[in-house]
């Protein structure tokens, strides 16, 4: 929780050594949300195992914009994302459309109500321009301006010096338009091992600022990590298995409030 509203977003890192891309996923699963520093702008991130001074760029977008009217309704608005990645400092590695100077547009937002009305919405969201907005709540829509749209959008980046060494550790969140890459929310980092996780790779969870869990899990490649801030534990499924990665995990997710799971 940030500035007195709730934030809850995750992050897919896909390795691919071997053509020097990096698949990141960026979601934003809080629901109906109130103002735009509940809408997910950039995220940080240290990058090591490919040199000492990485050097990303975007090779593809995969995802959709829609907008927000007056009345919280979603409406056709499809624009190519104005996101960008770049090397901040070392191996530091920013990908945002809210970046150190702030940001307008294009952020990541959750899904609406389940009548498909972001009835929370205030002036920020309904009819401002910071629409139009992508898509990131990794729901399907069987109806309305939100139907058949991918809503767990990616970027594909290449990184020239990337080694199967890479890996993804100091992860910072930045929601809203603000200065800085917005409201900041970090994930610290430990490791311990998960049987039940049958892909590779790290796992990382934020819950906020108590803590955090990465995952490391068998060596069957391709390696990914997975990063999420706000809740105790996050369980996965469908947007890896939507990409062809496979289910990630065997555990399902709760309706609500999210639970830590006391068998880990």
């Amino acid at each position: 929780m940030v500035g007195g509203v709730e934030e809850h977003a995750e992050a897919w890192f896909a390795f691919d050594p071997t053509n020097h891309r990096i698949t990141i996923t960026l979601l934003n699963l809080e629901s109906n949300p109130s103002g735009i520093t509940q809408v997910l702008g950039s995220i940080r991130f240290t990058l090591t195992g490919a040199g000492a001074a990485p050097a990303p760029t975007i090779s593809s977008f995969q995802g959709n914009t829609f907008g927000v009217d007056s009345q919280g309704n979603p409406v056709i608005n499809s624009e190519t994302p104005v996101w960008k990645v770049s090397n901040i400092g070392g191996t530091q590695i920013a990908l945002c459309t809210t970046c150190s100077a702030g940001g307008n547009k294009d952020l990541i937002i959750g899904g609406p109500n389940a009548a498909g009305v972001y009835s929370n919405a205030n002036g920020s969201i309904a009819g401002n321009t910071h629409n139009p907005f992508i898509i990131g709540s990794n729901a399907t829509y069987a109806t309305g301006v939100l139907h058949g749209l991918d809503t767990s959008p990616s970027w594909v980046i290449t990184v020239p010096t990337e080694t199967a060494t890479v890996a993804v550790s100091s992860v910072t969140f930045g929601f809203g338009t603000g200065s800085n890459y917005g409201t900041n929310i970090s994930a610290p980092v430990t490791t311990f091992d998960d049987p039940e996780l049958p892909e590779p790779g790290s796992i990382f969870h934020d819950d906020g600022g108590t803590g955090a869990n990465p995952v490391r899990c068998p060596e069957i490649p391709p390696p990914r990590s997975r990063i999420t801030p706000s809740c105790p534990w996050s369980k996965y499924g469908a947007s890896a298995a939507r990409r062809g990665w496979g289910t990630l995990c065997r555990r399902s997710r709760p309706a609500a409030p999210w639970r830590p799971d006391p068998g880990l």
